[in-house]
């Protein structure tokens, strides 16, 4: 579990570790988890608290991965106190046993075990917290700095006999406490550099998640060095690592401003002579932005060939397959799903009023509802339009037979007119579903025309 409950802020300009420096701590709490959660239960890795270094570089956070309220052990009632303190004991016996077997169940793992004891260690108990049941850890590994202004004497041996001194060759005494001393200040300050260069090597690894591990380190070496007279590789190193940083931002932010506008994002896409956004830390804006460019190009492809094969509807659907379901994120892919949808319902519309058509040949009342329903939509465009001139064809059909029926309505059986009306629309040309029946009313009539007159 990550841990997110933070315990306590404490400054630690007062104490020294005893296994690591100060700036690689939590580095170091990554690798005692670990080995821990390899060979004990999870709750006992739980009594080391997450130290994150502060931007300021004298102060850290202490985090658990444990649910509660912290409470320090010696604010807790006497019997509550005794509870935790012997299951903190516990805990830690536990771990200077694992600590005493690990070099013979990891290989090369001795400096770790040796931090792994180390980190049993803690100055008192106002540095420990009871969270829930569990105790938890605060400043392991740290011990007070001790007074430094009183150093030990040198002791000279007496000489036998007289109890006095023995003449001491200063000259020399002093020549090699300089010597020992620049010996054991090179050894120190490299020691240093190393610890500087591992923390600033974590800081990259990061890739600027997080705290701004960077600008603490920087705070911490300008105390190490205020005068800027040393660690010059590894301040150009910092100075670049904050600027790579500072264009990951930029890019982000301008990432998400951009949102799914193609235009903008292909000019995020800046080329050979942009930041190489293949590498930490820019790589994963970098990929954020190529998916997206991949995408409103696909887009692009797609909706152009949605225009070209508008109205046909076999290309139609053969595309609707092509595309499926896009990311529910990605907008361009949205619109060009939304756009061929409609294309799609167009098609079904023109499917079922194609069918209509069919089913009410020679249906004038069923025609003019097709007709109503038609205009509604866009009939002008394909696949419609066929459609559209289809059925003006029906109706026109209608018109006529009504016109037709009407004359044949208004002769009234008068031979005269019947015989005009004959000759207006010869048989031979009657052959329509609508014209048929009016056809045959017309050769009954005349029939009985000629019955009538011979008579």
């Amino acid at each position: 579990m990550q841990p997110s409950l933070r315990i306590a802020r404490v400054d630690v300009s007062g104490y020294r570790l005893l296994s690591d420096d100060f700036a690689g701590l939590e580095g170091l709490h990554r690798e005692l988890q670990a080995v821990i959660r390899r060979h004990l239960p999870a709750v006992t890795a739980s009594v080391l608290a997450l130290p994150v270094p502060g931007t300021d570089g004298r102060t850290v956070d202490w985090y658990s991965d444990l649910a509660g309220q912290p409470v320090a052990l010696p604010t807790l009632p006497a019997a509550q106190r005794a509870a935790a303190r012997a299951r903190l004991e516990d805990r830690l016996a536990s771990l200077r046993q694992l600590a005493n077997q690990l070099p013979g169940r990891e290989r090369g793992s001795e400096s770790l075990a040796q931090a792994l004891r180390s980190a049993t260690l803690y100055p008192d108990d106002h540095h420990v917290y009871v969270i829930g049941d569990e105790p938890v850890i605060t400043l392991w590994g740290f011990v007070l700095v001790k007074d430094r202004r009183r150093r030990g004497a040198l002791v000279v041996p007496a000489r036998a006999g007289d109890g006095r001194r023995p003449a001491w060759p200063w000259p020399l005494a002093v020549t090699l406490l300089l010597a020992l001393g620049a010996g054991g200040w090179y050894w120190y300050l490299r020691q240093q550099e190393a610890s500087l260069e591992s923390e600033l090597d974590r800081a990259i690894a990061t890739e600027c998640a997080g705290p701004d591990r960077l600008t603490a380190l920087l705070a911490r070496l300008n105390r190490l060095d205020p005068e800027s007279g040393r660690y010059a590789e590894l301040r150009r190193r910092i100075a670049e690592a904050q600027g790579r940083c500072t264009v990951a931002a930029e890019i982000e932010r301008e990432l998400e401003g951009a949102g799914w506008d193609c235009a903008r994002l292909a000019a995020l896409h800046r080329g050979p002579g942009g930041p190489d956004l293949t590498r930490p830390p820019l790589a994963r804006s970098g990929a954020r932005l190529a998916e997206r460019l991949r995408l409103c190009n696909r887009a692009a492809d797609v909706g152009d060939r949605l225009k070209q094969r508008s109205g046909e509807c076999v290309a139609l659907a053969e595309l609707d397959r092509e595309l499926g379901t896009p990311p529910a994120d990605a907008v361009p892919m949205q619109q060009v799903r939304d756009a061929l949808d409609r294309e799609l319902t167009l098609c079904k519309t023109a499917d079922e009023l194609a069918a209509g058509i069919t089913a009410n040949h020679g249906n004038c009342e069923g025609l003019h509802a097709l007709d109503r329903q038609l205009g509604a939509v866009d009939s002008a465009r394909p696949p419609l339009a066929p459609l559209r001139a289809r059925l003006d064809t029906a109706l026109a059909d209608c018109v006529k037979a009504a016109g037709w029926r009407q004359a044949l309505l208004d002769a009234q059986m008068d031979c005269v007119k019947l015989r005009a009306l004959d000759q207006r629309m010869p048989a031979g040309e009657a052959t329509g579903a609508l014209l048929q029946p009016i056809r045959r009313g017309l050769d009954e009539a005349l029939g009985k025309c000629k019955v009538s007159e011979k008579e």
